[in-house]
């Protein structure tokens, strides 16, 4: 039992951190700073009831997100834009199988008015 024990613990010990290392190299806030400041946006505006907007420029209410999380994204993106008077944008930060999230995001926004802009991670 002792020895079950300790192969139990490193299997979910190496689960862990596989998957705390799977998908982004740096958080979405690394690149959401840099985006940002390069544009002199305001990171993290805050809203009426709490919720942030990631990036807020003189024309965009932008939300900051990973390429998996496009769907997440385009509702973030509209009701920030509703609650500010701004157009809605989308930062989708692009990892090596982007493609079909890119896709997918298109389809979807189509018609709705957002800008997509695009960073590598």
């Amino acid at each position: 039992m002792h020895r079950s024990f300790w192969a139990l613990i490193a299997v979910i010990l190496m689960a862990v951190l596989f998957a705390s290392s799977s998908h982004a190299a740096m958080r979405e806030s690394y690149y959401q700073n840099e985006w940002c400041g390069q544009r002199e946006g305001q990171v993290e505006y805050v809203l009426e009831d709490r919720a942030r907007v990631d990036c807020l420029l003189p024309e965009y209410a932008v939300e900051v997100d990973f390429d998996n999380k496009w769907a997440e994204a385009i509702g973030q993106a509209l009701y920030y834009a509703t609650m500010t008077g701004r157009k809605p944008a989308v930062l989708l930060i692009i990892g090596r199988n982007h493609e079909r999230y890119l896709a997918r995001f298109q389809r979807a926004a189509a018609g709705l008015g957002i800008t997509l802009f695009l960073i590598e991670e």
